[in-house]
């Protein structure tokens, strides 16, 4: 039987859209990072916390195509089902993944907002 799962591209293909959508998106916390201007914010958690967000609403969006194929395939297909389960087990690492290397920076980032906040509330006339 032949599978009746239809690509929207080779899965050695990337989909350079969503890829420049997640880069764009990446840069654009990168960048509203830096004009927080928190000076004990590190580069290092910068590049965490933006790499790792885009990474998770990248996936994100991959997970919701793998999602509706496999619930759209027949139930006969098991090609086309395990494909998809796979894919779906495959992005549920990745965002993991990016979970587990974001979580300590963005504790660190929160902190850093509620210490400028308590800051500024201590010398409002600054």
């Amino acid at each position: 039987m032949e599978s009746k799962r239809k690509p929207e591209r080779s899965p050695f293909e990337p989909d350079h859209e969503l890829a420049s959508r997640a880069a764009k998106l990446a840069r654009a916390i990168e960048t509203r990072l830096f004009e927080m201007q928190l000076p004990r914010l590190k580069e290092s958690s910068i590049g965490a916390i933006s790499g790792n967000l885009s990474s998770l609403w990248e996936s994100e969006k991959e997970l919701v195509k793998d999602l509706e194929g496999f619930l759209e395939s027949p139930t006969d297909d098991m090609e086309a089902l395990s494909d998809y389960l796979v894919d779906l087990q495959t992005r549920l690492e990745v965002m993991r993944w990016s979970l587990q290397g974001v979580r300590k920076p963005l504790s660190d980032l929160i902190g850093l907002v509620f210490a400028r906040i308590e800051r500024d509330v201590a010398a409002p006339n600054r």
